[in-house]
């Protein structure tokens, strides 16, 4: 999430403070060409590890906090598998949305 949304910042500086006056290289019409893919998928990347945090410290409050019965005759489980999918959708997608977004980058900026 950190790498996401510094990259996010240096592209958005970078293009913010571009000086039309001057000679700009090839790669400064590459990197603002390909800013706006790469951008919303490092945002979709940011988002998808907020969630990702968000759910798991939700499930986790809420299965430490679950009130088991002495006996174990009717046990109350509450981290059920449904919820562990919505975890680890979160964290892929996140890790996903990154990697895409730097190989977008790259192949747009090298090829």
């Amino acid at each position: 999430m950190t790498l996401a949304s510094a990259s996010v910042a240096f592209i958005v500086n970078s293009l913010v403070t571009l000086d039309s006056t001057k000679l700009r290289s090839a790669y400064s019409f590459k990197l603002e060409a390909a800013a706006p893919v790469t951008v919303t998928l490092l945002c979709l990347s940011a988002a998808s590890c907020i969630g990702f945090l968000l759910f798991q410290n939700l499930f986790y409050e809420d299965y430490i906090h679950s009130k088991y019965p002495a006996d174990g005759a009717d046990p109350r489980e509450t981290y059920t598998g449904a919820r562990y999918a919505l975890i680890l959708t979160f964290s892929g997608a996140g890790f996903l949305f990154f990697l895409a977004a730097y190989l977008i980058l790259a192949v747009w900026m090298f090829v």
